[in-house]
This record gives structure tokens, C-alpha cells and sequence, in this order.
């Protein structure tokens, strides 16, 4: 192994990284799938030798499994699909199993030096088939589990009790547990989740792509923002009552709505019967990053009414390019700077509407400097590329249990 090596020649430990994400990472099926994954990968590659192998099936493949090789951004990854089994009361077993096949393949698939890495880092709950996997082909190396999932912070329900004892010897196994707030690792802990160190290492933020406008954008109108995936914990339809709330009271505010979702249809409807579709409130369909960090630029304050997020990388985002956010107290709260914004109670429209009217009369005087601060000094691909690194290195070195 390649940290043995390293030692016995009393240099320092670089290990040999190998990201698995469990479900979530761009694919031919979802491109923006998971697109925080893949930057927390990206950034361990810049100080650790990584590479990354995701399995996931496909329904529309002819064949048993496919393997595809791509460098990206100097990353080895292979992507393993394989095709699902028809439905059956044996489905789960049998879909475990060619999960671990089309991991088998994957894995011959990789470079030489990742077939037996120094560590394995396993990015949110795994399916049954990884879990063997791990158990069964990669046995000896060490994992570092990280979550991202909001099912944590609802309360425990009711779950298939096979799969909550593998996931919790899985969690109990590794070397180290990772999660993107503060308030994750307490959820993960109320389902009964155990691990010997836990640690917070948060999401990745692009802080030169999402950074701040260069001088002053002359405004009419005090521009307020928000996007998702537009589903029932993203309370769209809050927002869209509580600018109902505030548009009774003055007009010079604007909400711009990007992205799309289960719940976007219903809260576009909800928009026309308040009068507010196209004069007040405006939707507009998903936009590439890029975009999105211009659109942030040319907007004031970013809205966030969300009934759970484990991090919420639009509102870091929105930080980072000078905004004021309004959000519920979810784990934004663990980084929101002082007089960046405020938290508002979950479901209060009326406290909403009273935010935005308050942030909105704040906005000549308003101070955009300590986000991109904070997100520079807390979230940069360096900063977090070196926490992982080092909590990789104390895994290998033994410094934890």
C-alpha cells in the first residue's frame, strides 16, 4: 500500500483516493445530478491522486452492463451502468447483485493504482450492492463515509429493518463520517446512526465563478431571487404568498424564479390568482452555472423558505456573490455572517414577508463584503480539498480508531 510505502521512507502520507458516489454524480441520465459530489471529488484530486467510479443502473440499456471511461478535469472516471431486474418480489437481491457485478467491471476498469486504493470514499447512503461490494472486493481498504441526504433531518420512519442493520454497520465500519453541517450529523445520530469520528466538512463553492459584480449594477427595483428543484420542502409556494403579503404594501420589488420541479406548475398557478405572474413574480427554466452566478450578480437578495437543507449550496453561492439571504433557520444558520441576513421561522409568511420588506429598505447601505469573505476562508476547493486530505492522512496513519 501506498501509505506503508510512504512511511517506510519517512515521507508524508499522500493516499490513493478512490470517490464512489452511492447515487448522486452527474451521469448521461442526470448531467446536473449531483454536481456537489463531483466538486468535493475534484478538490481532494488537486492535493490526493484520486479517482472516482459510480454505479448506477439504467433502464434503457440493452445489454447486462456498460462501462464508460472519461478523464474529466484530470479525474479518472468510469461510470458502470447496468441494467435493472424486471419487477419481483426478488428485485432488491437481484438488483444487488448486478450492482456489484457492473462494480466488478468498473473496477477493472480503473487505473492500476485505484483497483486496491489506500482509502475509499463513499458519498452518501449507500445501496445494498455497494455495501457488499466494500465488503467483499475492497475489504481491507480503509472508507471515509460522507452524507448529504435530507431524510436525516425528518423524523425516523418506517424502513425496511434488513437495510437500516446493513447501513448501520456500514456507518459503524468506517473509519470516519463526514457531513456538510453540524446539524446532519445530529439527524444522522437521532436515526441511530454510530461512528467512531465524525467530522463537518462542508460543500464546495466555486468562489471565482460565483464572486462579486465588479462595481455597481444600477436597479429600479429591489431583485430578490430564488432556485431549486422546485419540490413540497422547497415551500416555493410560501414565497409566493408572501410576496403576495408584501405587494399589498409596495411595488418596487421583484422575485426572479429559477428552475423547475414537482411543484413548479402549482406555484406558477398560485402566482396568476395573486396577480403577481409576470408583474411581480417571473419564472424562468433551469440555467447553467455560469448563468446562474450572472443572474446572482444582478440580483439583491436570495429567498430560501426551505422546510429542511442539509447545507444549501445556492445560498453559500449567493454569499459568495455578494447577496443578502433570507432563510429559514436550516443548517444555513451554521454559516449565514453577521448582518449578511436573517432566519425566519419555518412556514411564517408573514415574518417572510417582513424580512424582505426590512432587507429590501437595507439594500443602499447594505455591506456584500463579508459573504464572499467567509465563503473564500470556509468553502474554497482548497480549503476543503485540504480537510479531507487530512482527515484521510489521520485515517491511514492510524491517529483515530
Amino acid at each position: 500500500m501506498l501509505q506503508q510505502e510512504s512511511r517506510a521512507a519517512g515521507t508524508p502520507v499522500v493516499p490513493r483516493v478512490l470517490v464512489w458516489p452511492s447515487c448522486w454524480y452527474p451521469h448521461r441520465g442526470a448531467p446536473l445530478n449531483g454536481l456537489f459530489v463531483r466538486r468535493q471529488a475534484q478538490a481532494v484530486a488537486a492535493i490526493c491522486p484520486t479517482a472516482v467510479l459510480f454505479v448506477t443502473h439504467d433502464p434503457a440499456l440493452k445489454k447486462k452492463r456498460e462501462i464508460v471511461f472519461a478523464l474529466e478535469d484530470g479525474v479518472p472516471t468510469v461510470r458502470a451502468y447496468f441494467r435493472p431486474a424486471p419487477p419481483s418480489p426478488w428485485r432488491p437481491l437481484s438488483d444487488a447483485l448486478r450492482f456489484m457485478a457492473a462494480a466488478a467491471a468498473g473496477r477493472r476498469a480503473l487505473p492500476a493504482p485505484f483497483r486496491n486504493p489506500d482509502l475509499v470514499h463513499v458519498q452518501v447512503t449507500p445501496p445494498l450492492g455497494l455495501i457488499l461490494s466494500l465488503k467483499w472486493f475492497w475489504r481491507r481498504q480503509a472508507v471515509v463515509f460522507s452524507e448529504h441526504w435530507t431524510k436525516y433531518l425528518q423524523p425516523p420512519g418506517r424502513e425496511n429493518p434488513l437495510r437500516r442493520w446493513f447501513i448501520r454497520r456500514f456507518c459503524a465500519r468506517c473509519r470516519a463520517v463526514t457531513t456538510v453541517s453540524a446539524m446532519l450529523a445530529e439527524g444522522m445520530r437521532r436515526h441511530g446512526l454510530q461512528a467512531s469520528d465524525w467530522r463537518v466538512i462542508g460543500n464546495v463553492i466555486d468562489a471565482e465563478l460565483f464572486s462579486p459584480a465588479a462595481g455597481t449594477v444600477p436597479r429600479e427595483a429591489v431583485s430578490m431571487l430564488h432556485v431549486s428543484f422546485q419540490k413540497e420542502t422547497k415551500n416555493l409556494a410560501g414565497i409566493v404568498r408572501a410576496m403576495g403579503i408584501l405587494c399589498r404594501r409596495r411595488s418596487d420589488i421583484r422575485l426572479r424564479v429559477i428552475g423547475r420541479g414537482p411543484t413548479r406548475a402549482e406555484s406558477e398557478s398560485l402566482a396568476r390568482s395573486l396577480g403577481l405572474l409576470d408583474r411581480a413574480v417571473f419564472f424562468e427554466d433551469p440555467l447553467p452555472e455560469k448563468e446562474i452566478a450572472d443572474v446572482m450578480r444582478r440580483c439583491d437578495i436570495l429567498v430560501v423558505f426551505s422546510h429542511v437543507e442539509t447545507f444549501s449550496c445556492v445560498a453559500a453561492e449567493a454569499l459568495a456573490c455578494g447577496l443578502a439571504v433570507i432563510s429559514t433557520p436550516t443548517a444555513v444558520a451554521e454559516y449565514l455572517p453577521e448582518g449578511s441576513g436573517v432566519l425566519v421561522p419555518f412556514n411564517d409568511e408573514e415574518a417572510l414577508a417582513a424580512a424582505m420588506e426590512n432587507m429590501a429598505d437595507r439594500m443602499p447601505g447594505f455591506d456584500r463584503a463579508p459573504g464572499p469573505r467567509m465563503v473564500r476562508e470556509r468553502f474554497s476547493p482548497q480549503v476543503i480539498g485540504r480537510q479531507f486530505c487530512g482527515l484521510f492522512r489521520e485515517v491511514l496513519a492510524g491517529d483515530r480508531p
